[in-house]
């Protein structure tokens, strides 16, 4: 009696670009290490990096993808998560606002997705920038390895 097996679906490959015309990191990718927020003084693993920027600059979407989220309250502040062809999933957040995004909205690599702010309560004393985190298979994984 032949086993039927049912083949893992397909991921397409993606190309990455950064999120910002440059790449000043400010708090890196902690992995498993915790790291304490100045600002709250609470301990946690640091699931992204901070990118610096200035107060309003546009914010890029580093590949092309499906907004499966998105949102302004709580302690990021506007924020938004975005599916992948890979099966990753990326998270900007600290914006000072969204564009003109709606869930479910397909969205081109290189394409406007919110402006820098300095909204994520626990980086407050960072200033303005992005908090860019990069999700495979349920897991972090650090954005610098795959956008620099």
């Amino acid at each position: 009696e032949a086993t039927l097996i049912t083949p893992l679906p397909t991921r397409s490959p993606v190309q990455w670009t950064a999120p910002l015309k440059e790449l000043k990191v400010l708090r890196a990718f902690s992995g498993e290490s915790l790291v304490q927020s100045v600002v709250t003084g609470i301990w946690s693993v640091h699931t992204g990096v901070d990118l610096g920027a200035s107060a309003g600059e546009k914010i890029l979407s580093i590949s092309e993808g499906t907004v499966a989220d998105l949102g302004e309250e709580g302690l990021e502040g506007a924020w938004v998560v975005v599916n992948h062809a890979d099966g990753s999933v990326a998270k900007y957040a600290g914006l000072s606002m969204l564009g003109a995004l709606r869930k479910g909205d397909r969205i081109r690599q290189g394409q406007t997705i919110g402006f820098a702010g300095n909204t994520h309560i626990s980086e407050r004393n960072l200033g303005p920038h992005l908090h860019l985190e990069i999700w495979q298979d349920g897991k972090p994984i650090d954005p610098m390895r795959i956008i620099n």
